[in-house]
């Protein structure tokens, strides 16, 4: 019998790395962050602003 068994290579590199950390950072702190913010202003158009002044920070 012939065992063949061929296996993928698993490797990130880290370019990969980096940007899956920053993927999910930003995913999880989307839907975290804006029930906080909600929780303290109880305004959707404050909640937006704060959104947009901190894109435009960062």
């Amino acid at each position: 019998m012939v065992d063949n068994k061929t296996e993928l290579k698993r490797s990130i590199g880290l370019g990969t790395a980096v940007t899956l950390v920053i993927a999910n950072m930003i995913g999880t702190g989307v839907f975290t962050t804006s029930g906080f913010i909600m929780g303290d202003l109880k305004n959707p158009a404050a909640m937006l602003l704060c959104w947009f002044m901190g894109g435009v920070l960062a």
